[in-house]
């Protein structure tokens, strides 16, 4: 059961990674889109679904909320026998992995 958990984890994970690349990313793929003329990038359920998901994550920061997502996968790792892997929340977690890469500590 405890590999179950930690596989669903895993895979709140990977969604909540696509969830912040759609939210970073659909921006540029709009202006993109408009100059090279992708018409997906102009249509409005996509425009929508980012500017839905943008205010989602706006509310949160100001309501002072963790997302739901982040909330899920640690509960989820807890009931596998781990320690919950974000104690800040998961966009400062992989931020601050991203930012202050340990290069010695994946030298090895």
């Amino acid at each position: 059961m405890q590999r179950l958990y930690l596989l669903l984890a895993d895979a709140i994970l990977v969604v909540h990674a696509l969830i912040v690349l759609f939210n970073v990313g659909a921006l540029p793929v709009v202006w993109l889109g408009y100059f090279r003329g992708w018409r997906f990038a102009r249509s409005f359920s996509f425009r929508m679904a980012h500017l839905l998901l943008i205010g989602f994550v706006a509310a949160e920061s100001l309501m002072g909320a963790i997302c739901p997502l982040t909330n899920w996968e640690d509960a989820l790792r807890v009931k596998a026998g781990f320690d919950p892997r974000y104690q800040g929340g998961y966009v400062a977690h992989w931020l601050h992995r991203l930012i202050f890469y340990d290069l010695f500590l994946h030298a090895s």
